[in-house]
């Protein structure tokens, strides 16, 4: 292996990263780009999708977070809908791709409504764009391993979902007919403080009025 893999190889030092990461090596950015080019050809390093590089499986110590690397893929994102609910259990199916909705801003603006990117063995990540006003409520920063990324709770990623889709629903079985979504793990994760961080934010007929039906079978 070459010095800038020595480098990359530093645990402090992100598992997946990119031009903008390796410009902050103290290496000149020629030479930079001379080792890069000898490590890609010799598989040290692995191009996963246009800028965006990780070491090589036997270089690694740590694993790719398909999570985190859907925001490496696109910045202005969070992690949400199927891929959140899945996670969390609220739906049965298992999400072998990783869904995320873009955020609206000067760079966002100029993607489509939708799109799907392929990153071969490293997975399918889906955006859809939805709000052209920001609405940040029920997003967090998940801490891993890697790093971090931005995703919706699981109430905020049905809210999502439901908009997405223009479904309007107001109660539990209707959801359970719809996704077969799982009722008692629905209300034995949501408290009044999901829906008290929610209600009134979206300023969107279908999705208010959801949240406020789902609330009031439940009692919360």
């Amino acid at each position: 292996m070459n010095d800038l893999v020595k480098l990359v190889k530093n645990k402090n030092f992100p598992a997946i990263f990119d031009n903008n990461d390796l410009s902050k090596i103290n290496m000149d950015k020629d030479q930079i780009n001379l080792l890069l080019k000898e490590a890609l050809k010799n598989e040290w390093i692995i191009n996963i999708y246009r800028d965006i590089y990780t070491l090589g499986k036997k270089y690694r110590y740590i694993a790719i977070t398909m999570a985190e690397l859907s925001q490496k893929i696109i910045k202005d994102s969070y992690v949400s809908t199927q891929y959140v609910l899945s996670k969390a259990m609220w739906i049965p199916e298992a999400i072998y791709g990783v869904t995320s909705v873009l955020e609206y801003n000067e760079e966002s603006i100029n993607y489509r409504k939708w799109l799907t990117i392929k990153c071969n063995k490293y997975g399918k990540y889906m955006y859809d764009k939805l709000y052209e006003n920001p609405i940040k409520e029920g997003i967090y920063i998940q801490k891993t391993f890697n790093g971090e990324f931005k995703c919706a709770k699981p109430l905020r990623a049905l809210c999502d979902l439901l908009y997405l889709r223009n479904d309007e629903y107001t109660r539990i079985d209707e959801l359970e007919a719809q996704f077969r979504m799982k009722r008692q793990n629905m209300e034995e994760d949501l408290k009044s403080e999901d829906f008290d961080e929610l209600q009134g934010k979206f300023n969107i007929p279908l999705i208010e009025k959801f949240l406020s039906g789902i609330r009031k079978e439940l009692r919360l």
